[in-house]
């Protein structure tokens, strides 16, 4: 579930519309739902007048905005407030107690408790809870390990998830479809229009069937790495030249990575939801995946020119040494990856040092002198 949350969220941000409050149509009954509004009094404290950034540990917002939302924190609260459009929200936990949001909610979380009222629902998460006093006046889309709903939707639910469980007060007015392994709890005393549901396939894996998946995967490695390495040997005269002084440059390309990491998707993010400047957003997002996805065969290709050239009297004609080497090193990080408990860390580790690298590629002025990684 986690390794889509990157995705959803970029998903997210480009095709949902940057929408001030959505209105609802004249065909859409909910006089049955009216009298729940009417016990969910609404405090407020201020009013802004505008769409709201916040990127913060803590965030708890008790105003009525009129505006759209986009938050990024650790922990997320909207209590007690009145929102004039939409919520596009990153956390770990998301709580929404006490307030009405007149667009619709786009959420990403570990825990997400939705008991408030909005038009339409999108949330991935790894638990999502809709009590009763929850209201969506039209459809809810969610991705979920489990999800339970107590409260109300006025058209359809669509969801794909791992335990579903459809309690005494839920009202679905419209159709349940869901996707899951197996069937969901869904209550007798519940109010559920038409029922769909599609179980997921479970196919079991054989020995050759992984034999040839660690083959296949094993080939990818290979050729992506060689691709990377003929391009930066033949094409980047920089990457010779580099400075290599000891083994300790590789902490310090470590740390860059981190900053790579964290401030590149943070500003292609902003960049994103500023409008002016989203084209430029859009692809700075599409670079970083690159960069990721080069990263691992950049740090195999330093270290096998530093295993190279640790011999000071070899200088010149190892490309293609080197390039061998890299491919080696290269699986060896791979095989490195699949070991239980310890093996992603080390790979992500690796993956800082590799962004760190590619920051040098990019930014770092050097001499135009080759260093074959002989101290000076």
């Amino acid at each position: 579930m986690r390794k889509i949350i990157g995705s959803f969220l970029l998903g997210i941000m480009l095709l949902s519309t940057i929408a001030f409050a959505t209105e609802r149509t004249e065909e859409e009954n909910y006089d049955d739902l009216i009298q729940l509004i009417s016990e969910q009094p609404i405090t407020q404290t201020e009013t802004i007048e505008d769409d709201l950034y916040q990127m913060q540990q803590d965030i708890s917002i008790t105003q009525t905005i009129n505006g759209n939302i986009y938050v990024m924190a650790q922990d997320l609260e909207i209590k007690g407030a009145t929102i004039y459009g939409n919520v596009y929200a990153m956390a770990q936990n998301i709580k929404i107690e006490n307030a009405e949001i007149t667009g619709s909610l786009y959420l990403m979380a570990e825990n997400i408790e939705f008991a408030g009222v909005t038009n339409d629902f999108y949330a991935l998460a790894e638990f999502v809870s809709m009590p009763k006093e929850s209201i969506v006046w039209r459809n809810a889309r969610i991705g979920a390990n489990r999800l339970q709903i107590s409260g109300n939707i006025g058209k359809n639910l669509y969801t794909s998830v791992e335990t579903l469980e459809v309690l005494d007060t839920a009202v679905i007015a419209g159709k349940l479809n869901y996707f899951s392994k197996r069937r969901g709890m869904i209550s007798e005393m519940a109010q559920v229009g038409e029922v769909g549901f599609e179980q997921m396939q479970e196919v079991e894996e054989t020995y050759q069937d992984k034999v040839n998946d660690y083959l296949l995967e094993s080939i990818k490695v290979i050729v992506k790495t060689l691709i990377i390495a003929l391009l930066i040997l033949f094409l980047s005269s920089k990457f010779q030249m580099l400075p290599r002084k000891d083994w300790t440059d590789l902490l310090k390309s470590m740390c860059k990575g981190i900053g790579v990491l964290v401030v590149f998707p943070v500003l292609a993010f902003l960049l994103v939801i500023s409008i002016v400047a989203s084209v430029l957003g859009i692809s700075l997002f599409a670079i970083y995946g690159i960069l990721l996805y080069i990263a691992l065969p950049v740090v195999a290709l330093e270290l096998a020119h530093r295993i190279v050239f640790l011999k000071k009297n070899e200088h010149k004609g190892n490309k293609g040494k080197i390039i061998l080497v890299a491919i080696l090193i290269a699986l060896a990080i791979w095989g490195i990856s699949y070991i239980p408990a310890i093996g992603r860390s080390i790979k992500f580790l690796i993956l800082l040092i590799g962004l760190g690298i590619i920051f040098d590629l990019l930014f770092k002025k050097v001499k135009n002198e080759p260093n074959n990684g002989e101290d000076k």
